[in-house]
């Protein structure tokens, strides 16, 4: 689409907005979710949109999804020149945060880095229940995460197959190797109020699978309008 809004043009197929989707998978072990090469390695492009092997829905969240990435850089100097001469990149740090505002068995697993899930079976005087402990740990649990938004209509359109349903275009941001931060997290539970619980995840280079250098943290994935085969 050409731009529009001279004198100040603008390229309305670049705008974003609204809620993401947010799934979450294990990089190693049974049913491990594997680095992907694209959006529909993540979730069918087609209406439900189910998750693919090894990737979960987190679903509902209370609060907005957030990224964030910085970096630290050092000046270099010689005698010679008053001030630096040039800076060299002496740290990055990137972390997504999310609101979880569902509380199953395996968010409660992902919000306490517990080992295991256990299913107590049905019997009398007592209904079948899910069992997640928790307790000290000296490692962190990784996770892969996928946070997908889609674009207004009015950005470009996708036509589904069989349906032909029209939709916006995903944009997916993909984590490798995330790790719950050391940080204070608190559950409220109260009258009036939907409970939420802000978890906040560090990105590091990804070990399972070895990437290129400057590729190894993630990537993004931008679909392009049209229609699907």
């Amino acid at each position: 689409m050409a731009l529009v809004g001279y004198p100040f043009p603008y390229n309305i197929e670049n705008l974003l907005s609204g809620a993401v989707s947010i799934l979450y998978g294990k990089p190693t072990g049974a049913g491990a979710a594997a680095i992907p090469t694209n959006v529909s390695d993540v979730i069918s492009m087609s209406a439900p949109y189910a998750a693919q092997t090894g990737w979960t829905y987190l679903g509902a969240t209370k609060e907005s999804f957030s990224y964030s990435r910085g970096f630290d850089s050092e000046g270099l100097e010689i005698q010679q020149v008053a001030g630096n001469i040039l800076e060299e990149v002496t740290s990055i740090a990137r972390s997504i945060k999310l609101s979880m505002a569902e509380f199953n068995p395996f968010g409660f697993q992902l919000m306490e880095n517990a080992p295991n899930v256990a299913t107590i079976a049905a019997a009398a005087g007592k209904s079948a229940q899910k069992k997640i402990a928790f307790g000290n740990f000296t490692s962190v649990q990784p996770y892969r995460f996928a946070f997908i938004s889609r674009r207004p209509l009015q950005s470009g359109v996708v036509i589904e197959p069989l349906t032909a349903k029209n939709r916006g275009r995903f944009i997916m941001g993909v984590a490798y190797n995330a790790q719950l931060q050391a940080d204070e997290i608190e559950m409220e539970q109260g009258k009036g109020e939907l409970s939420a619980v802000e978890l906040a995840f560090s990105l590091f280079p990804e070990t399972t699978t070895p990437q290129p250098e400057g590729e190894d943290a993630g990537s993004w994935y931008l679909e392009d309008a049209g229609t699907i085969a």
